[in-house]
């Protein structure tokens, strides 16, 4: 009975557990980019409020930049003149997470002009981020179902052997 009460809570504690993450960037962290850097996005799995965001040069010194929320878990950096210095680039942010928590995390990258432009975030990725908090209730309740039809599944069994 132990089992069945844990595997009905498992679920719902996972829900509670559940913070802010980053999914998708762009540029990506550890990478290296190239052609006209101008903007710099971070797309979480949920809602995320009150961003504070600071952009470090490879010398260590700031570089300018705005941020803007198109959407509840998207930031959107935007520099406020393009890179020109090769090096190493830093992104430090702090946020709160819908749940309340705080966030803080950083993001590296690297720029040098031959390589390969950063590729933009694709809306998709976005919007699918939004969602991501139901997922884990959608997923809680059909556990809880499953687990339920199990328990009674396995009693019906008990007593159709008590009447053999």
């Amino acid at each position: 009975m132990a089992a069945v009460g844990l595997l009905l809570v498992g679920p719902l504690v996972a829900v509670a557990a559940a913070h802010a993450s980053l999914v998708a960037s762009s540029p990506s962290d550890g990478q290296t980019v190239g052609g006209l850097m101008e903007q710099i996005d971070l797309v979480f799995n949920e809602a995320v409020n009150a961003p504070r965001v600071m952009v470090s040069g490879p010398d260590g010194a700031n570089v300018d930049a705005v941020v803007t929320q198109p959407s509840p878990n998207h930031l959107k950096i935007s520099l406020e003149s393009p890179l020109e210095t090769e090096g190493n680039y830093r992104v430090d942010y702090q946020l709160i997470s819908a749940d309340e928590d705080p966030l803080s995390l950083t993001l590296d990258f690297s720029y040098e002009k031959g390589a390969d432009p950063a590729l933009p975030v694709v809306a998709s990725v976005v919007v699918e981020a939004q969602g991501g908090g139901y997922t884990w209730i959608i997923v809680g309740g059909l556990t809880l179902v499953v687990v339920s039809l199990g328990w009674r599944f396995m009693r019906s069994r008990r007593a159709l052997r008590q009447y053999r």
